[in-house]
């Protein structure tokens, strides 16, 4: 058991690293001299956890080396780990060459990955954009890919996407919404058909917004759609249904399928799998991982990001009948409506307009219908799909 100064002395350590400055000097100092430094290393490492970019302090840089290269497996781990707060490049080349070796652990690998995902080195940019084909590291790969600054990652991520799981096609979507460069060639990957459009949702055209870009926007809007401002009493019923979502307990949702049954009522005549024609909503398979804010968004806005397939096409005939929905199919003679009940179909020698506007054949206050128990029940439901 450890002595009681031995004790103090590990809290001590602890507390200089997690005060830093320079309490931190003086701790690092001690290591240079300690009895244990194993020990010593565990109290800095435990001080410093979460930290990065800190200064290096020259107190480690004198010891670091040997501390890298020491025959104590632990000691090296905790080094390692003290070294990638530092921002210490002097350990980067060694981390690189372990995760790039695929002979190495994958403990060793990840532990590396880890140490370099986060350092900011440009150096190491390369290398962590070729384990997009990694299928260790993949999916990790597909999540830093806004952050590594390499010419051609777009290109990697369009080209891979149909190799993609499901879920890495969705990360991957996700990434290209970050930064400009990459949603600029996601939006015109999309307008050439070679990403498939249904990979692009609602909740990744809103979080383009983000960026801030004109050009972005503008791709957006020819390519998907638009993404209208919501108003303020929406905007306020949307914050205050996500906060009571948020604090939910689990038992809010209920095991009896109540969730299912408001779903059925409210949301499957619309929003079911369609393999002919065109859906009348978006197939929601899998817009689980969306979380709950981007259900409720498009609930009680679903005017608010209406995607171009999606957009409400109104006809009016000169017979004096208007007819709204999605276009379904159409021939020289004919138009085919699918309605909110049905389909129709118009002849066009009859037509005397056929407009689109940028709103969803959703109806707002869906959720109106819905107490407040009901309404978490059915938000449970959809983020599990």
């Amino acid at each position: 058991d450890a002595s009681p100064m031995s004790e103090l002395a590990h809290f001590a350590n602890w507390y200089a690293a997690k005060r830093q400055g320079q309490s931190l000097d003086i701790a690092l100092e001690r290591l240079a001299n300690s009895e244990n430094t194993e020990l010593t290393l565990e109290a800095i490492a435990l001080g410093l956890r979460g930290q990065r970019g800190l200064d290096l302090p020259d107190a480690w840089a004198k010891q670091s080396a040997s501390l890298y290269e020491s025959s104590n497996s632990r000691v090296v781990e905790l080094s390692r780990t003290i070294g990638a707060a530092f921002g210490d490049d002097s350990l980067y080349p060694s981390m690189r060459r372990i995760l790039a070796d695929r002979s190495q652990s994958e403990e060793e690998r990840r532990r590396a990955f880890a140490i370099l995902s986060g350092a900011g080195d440009r150096e190491s940019n390369a290398l962590l954009a070729s384990l997009l084909d990694d299928p260790v590291f993949a999916a990790e790969a597909i999540r830093l890919a806004p952050r590594l600054d390499v010419p051609d990652l777009a290109d990697r991520l369009i080209e891979r996407m149909p190799r993609f799981s499901k879920s890495e096609q969705e990360a991957a979507i996700n990434a290209m919404t970050k930064k400009e460069s990459l949603a600029v060639a996601l939006l015109d990957s999309l307008a050439e058909g070679r990403v498939e459009k249904g990979l692009f949702t609602a909740y990744h055209a809103r979080e383009l917004d983000l960026l801030e870009s004109d050009r972005v926007n503008a791709l957006r809007a020819k390519v998907w759609g638009k993404v209208n401002a919501t108003p303020e009493d929406l905007q306020a019923k949307i914050d205050d249904l996500n906060t009571r979502f948020s604090e939910a307990p689990l038992w809010a949702f209920s095991r009896k399928g109540e969730g299912r049954a408001h779903f059925d009522a409210l949301c499957a005549a619309c929003h079911q799998p369609n393999t002919s024609g065109v859906g009348i909503g978006p197939n929601l398979t899998g817009s689980g991982s969306n979380g709950g804010r981007y259900f409720i968004e498009n609930i009680v806005d679903p005017h608010a990001v209406v995607g171009t397939d999606y957009e409400l096409t109104i006809v009016r005939t000169r017979s004096g009948q208007t007819y709204s929905g999605l276009i379904e199919n159409e021939t020289d003679t004919t138009i085919r409506l699918k309605t909110m009940t049905d389909s129709v179909t118009i002849v066009r020698s009859d037509i005397e307009d056929v407009s689109k506007i940028a709103q969803s054949l959703m109806p707002a206050g869906l959720l109106d219908t819905l107490n407040e128990t009901q309404q978490i029940e059915l938000l449970k439901y959809l983020t599990r799909l």
